[in-house]
């Protein structure tokens, strides 16, 4: 059946498709590090 190797395969396909929804895991240093202390902060 699906098997590990197969379901990162799908989400390497996936990827560009996720990326239009939302940002994808690999997003730049530059506007994550100052998102980041941000959005902990109005936790």
């Amino acid at each position: 059946m699906a098997t590990p190797s197969g379901s990162r395969r799908f989400e390497s396909m996936a990827d560009p498709l996720v990326d239009s929804n939302r940002p994808p895991h690999r997003v730049p240093v530059g506007p994550v590090q100052p998102a980041s202390p941000i959005r902990f902060s109005k936790l």
